[in-house]
């Protein structure tokens, strides 16, 4: 009996207990052993702490394949609720935002950077998702569009392309498209000089200015003569004068 409620007093010590730290996050991988993990939470949630929530996590039948991904821990969160949303797997989404990248090598390691595949995964995933969608590989870049968006960390390269590929079709709808046309320009054509524009002046103000200079060209059948073109051929974007 006494052996009982002390391990009653004990469970009911660590399912009222509540994390009194900074905001943390936990990024659990799948290659974890059930060691590893206990040191990462440990690590990031105090020795006390991170150990009860290993604890209960072991207690209630939890597995590193189950529990694999990102949770956002923060002050006053109770070690019981945490150790559920873990054990089922309950992630926070995390933000992942690119912009100011030039090439798909700098696009794929800073996209990386903020989830659990790599950067060689995801060139590769763009090889396998695009060219099916019809992009050819000097179209990737069209593909995705510079902002803030929100994935499970542990989300597959493919699932990720797949979710931006959305919000570009999203954005070219038929009215856009329609007025890529008037134009004479595919969305991938408009992209690209988008691209140009953005990278030849810093001024918003400025840049509907120099993308009517380069449509004029384009409409003339005359080369765009766009030094950001050149910059990008050699790959060196610390230029900033071109002279020949």
């Amino acid at each position: 009996v006494v052996a009982v409620l002390l391990m009653g007093l004990l469970l009911i010590s660590y399912v009222s207990d509540v994390y009194r730290g900074k905001t943390q996050w936990i990024y659990i991988e799948n290659k974890y052993t059930d060691a590893e993990l206990c040191d990462s939470l440990k690590q990031k949630l105090g020795d006390d702490f991170g150990l009860k929530i290993y604890r209960l996590w072991s207690l209630k039948g939890g597995s590193v394949q189950g529990s694999c991904g990102a949770y956002k821990v923060e002050s006053g969160m109770s070690a019981w609720n945490l150790c559920d949303d873990i054990v089922e797997g309950r992630q926070t989404p995390v933000l992942v935002t690119f912009n100011n990248v030039r090439t798909m090598e700098q696009l794929a390691k800073r996209i990386s950077k903020q989830m659990l595949f790599d950067d060689k995964a995801f060139l590769e995933a763009c090889d396998s998702v695009l060219q099916a969608e019809g992009f050819a590989p000097e179209e990737y870049p069209a593909a995705f569009f510079p902002d803030t968006y929100e994935f499970y960390w542990n989300a597959s390269s493919q699932e990720v392309i797949k979710k931006l590929l959305k919000y570009y079709r999203k954005y070219w709808n038929e009215e856009r498209v329609s007025k890529a046309k008037s134009l004479g320009l595919t969305p991938i054509q408009v992209s690209t000089i988008a691209s140009i524009v953005e990278e030849e002046t810093n001024k918003t103000d400025e840049r509907p200015k120099v993308a009517r200079l380069y449509l004029n060209r384009i409409e003339k059948g005359m080369r765009l003569q766009a030094d950001p073109t050149l910059k990008f051929a050699i790959g060196d974007f610390s230029i900033r004068r071109l002279l020949n």
